[in-house]
């Protein structure tokens, strides 16, 4: 659902290859204790990616008929989180995590006000895909948080208080959204 796509025999997930080089290392260690196959790695490097690849027809059967996941272009097709995910709060949570990861930042919102300069963190969700942003979105307030949608991609955190309390909830397995927030 995120940075990465299934297609007919594989699994991409994309990364930028100098800022989540360490959080590709999670992910496929990750995938290795899940399902323990090989994968692979595909440099882009004018574009600064690369894609761990996962070429088993198994495991694409696997996430599209046991998992719910979709095969081909996710945006067509307006994905969602699967409903056994959104059913149980530690899925849901995982899930967002997950998303946030790949598809969200953590930023610093600047502003001047009299003269005087002011900043804090601010986090951000994107995706064209209007029911995961809603799922998103829906998940965040059932946690207790604020989010808003904002300019039909994003859903966002605005409060230092909501997004210290993402953290404690959700949490991060991504070292640089970690890196950005307690930076």
């Amino acid at each position: 659902m995120g940075d990465g796509g299934i297609a007919k025999y594989q699994i991409t997930i994309s990364f930028h290859s100098i800022e989540e080089k360490e959080y590709s290392k999670f992910v496929a260690d990750l995938i290795k204790r899940l399902f323990d196959i090989p994968i692979g790695i595909q440099y882009d490097k004018s574009a600064l990616s690369f894609d761990l690849v996962i070429s088993r027809i198994e495991l694409v059967r696997f996430c599209i008929e046991k998992l719910g996941l979709k095969q081909g272009n996710k945006i067509k097709q307006q994905v969602d989180i699967p409903d056994w995910i959104k059913q149980n709060k530690l899925y849901s949570i995982a899930s967002v995590r997950g998303l946030i990861d790949t598809d969200g930042c953590i930023f610093n919102h600047r502003y001047k006000v009299n003269g005087k300069f002011y900043k804090y963190k601010k986090l951000a969700f994107t995706s064209h895909s209007e029911p995961l942003r809603q799922s998103v979105f829906n998940i965040l307030k059932d946690n207790g948080l604020n989010p808003r949608l904002a300019q039909k991609k994003d859903v966002r955190i605005d409060s230092v208080k909501d997004v210290r309390r993402y953290f404690q909830i959700f949490n991060s397995s991504n070292p640089k959204n970690l890196k950005k927030y307690f930076k």
